[in-house]
């Protein structure tokens, strides 16, 4: 399993071999209210351009570039797509915000490591894996099993932050 509970930013950071560069796209900031449809737009055009850094800064070493629609076309192949479709709508549905605070990429030598960040009060992420809560209502702790990538929370008891560590192969 690669749903790790155990497992924190610095040790991923490390894992990756971290240039301390990153990228952040902040979508709904509780401090700076907007509508729902800027934060619509900022959550597609957030979303984008997460893909297109990546694919932009590290198309030589990924095995294919990575597409958003992969998601939508069930291409499994490509673990950012889902990992961004599915922490986020998660934080939509779940959040005291009803949506993501900010996506964080952190650059590496060896791999990139993607945030998915919520404001708010955070939540028991091993409790829900474990009591298998909400299993029926989405992909995402499935997903999260069984990715080849590492999947991690910022705090596993109280959860804001979910991450996704992808080494090059």
């Amino acid at each position: 399993m690669v749903l790790d509970f155990t497992r924190i930013l610095n040790d991923s950071l490390l894992t990756i071999g971290s240039t301390k560069e990153t990228a952040e796209f902040v979508i709904f900031d509780m401090d700076q209210p907007c509508s729902p449809e800027e934060i619509q737009i900022r959550y597609s055009k957030a979303l984008w351009t997460v893909v297109e850094v990546i694919n932009g800064r590290y198309a030589s070493k990924l095995p294919f570039e990575f597409n958003l629609y992969n998601w939508i076309e069930h291409n499994h192949k490509d673990e950012l797509a889902y990992f961004l479709n599915e922490a986020s709508s998660n934080c939509m549905n779940y959040s005291d915000y009803k949506s993501s605070y900010k996506f964080v990429i952190h650059f590496g030598e060896k791999g990139f490591i993607v945030g998915v960040l919520q404001q708010g009060k955070g939540f028991n992420a091993e409790l829900i894996f474990v009591n298998k809560v909400k299993s029926n209502e989405g992909a995402g702790f499935r997903f999260y099993s069984d990715c080849p990538s590492t999947v991690f929370f910022d705090d596993a008891k109280n959860a804001t932050g979910l991450y996704f560590e992808y080494l090059f192969r």
